[in-house]
């Protein structure tokens, strides 16, 4: 917070000093009242959302990130949520003896975004005596679970979780996780926000960064540029 608010208040009081010291130096002080709109902005939005919604949001979208990326990898459709594609990949590309497991997670992700629970049950209990997709299975069998209505085995996945040992991988686990108590609060009309909250520390700072250099340094940048451009208009 105290970041926040020194953001806000800095630029325009340095093109303050400026315009009284140094009346010529209109440019830069233009600069530094653009940077103050831009982090006032920022603030502003940050209020609005909220802290804790706002940290729940980047975990969410930074965990999600990398299941997008695998699904897309193997099925080629970007859209995770696309039922259509899903099925057509399904039907395009039937399963065979010697299917990889990677794929065969997959495809079980894409029976379940198609709609089709029990394929995806069927797939994915050809993974279970696979080691190293112990979590991948918990967290997707939970995924069925509410896909149908019922209690998810969230303790069965926080457990797969924990286990994991290579850092970033773990982190991704926790925010997936994340992901899986708020979906299951929403659902019991509990506190969502905490729920996502609540792996926050196994995450660590990796959303954040992630926010910060792909959301909140472009909207700087984009905002500075649009005030700039609009100045320099105005004075053409």
């Amino acid at each position: 917070m105290v970041a926040l608010a020194a953001a806000v208040v800095l630029p325009p009081l340095l093109g303050w000093v400026l315009a009284a010291a140094a009346p010529e130096a209109s440019g830069l002080r233009e600069l530094l009242d653009a940077v103050g709109f831009a982090a006032v902005y920022l603030v502003v939005l940050w209020l609005a959302v909220g802290p804790r919604r706002l940290a729940a949001t980047e975990i969410l979208v930074w965990g999600s990130r990398y299941a997008t990326a695998g699904y897309a990898a193997t099925t080629g459709i970007r859209d995770p949520t696309d039922a259509v594609a899903a099925g057509a990949w399904l039907r395009a590309y039937p399963p065979t003896a010697d299917e990889d497991p990677e794929r065969r997670y997959w495809r079980a992700h894409a029976h379940l975004v198609a709609g089709d629970v029990p394929g995806a049950r069927s797939v994915l209990s050809t993974l279970t005596d696979v080691p190293e997709y112990g979590y991948a299975v918990a967290s997707l069998e939970a995924q069925l679970a509410l896909a149908e209505g019922g209690a998810p085995d969230l303790e069965k996945v926080a457990a797969a979780a924990d286990a994991w040992t290579e850092p970033l991988g773990r982190a991704v686990a926790m925010a997936n996780l994340g992901a899986l108590r708020g979906q299951r609060a929403f659902v019991c009309g509990e506190d969502d926000v905490a729920a996502v909250l609540s792996v926050r520390r196994g995450v660590g700072g990796r959303a954040a960064r992630f926010f910060l250099i792909r959301a909140w340094l472009p909207i700087i940048g984009i905002t500075l540029s649009a005030m700039l451009i609009g100045r320099l208009v105005g004075t053409a």
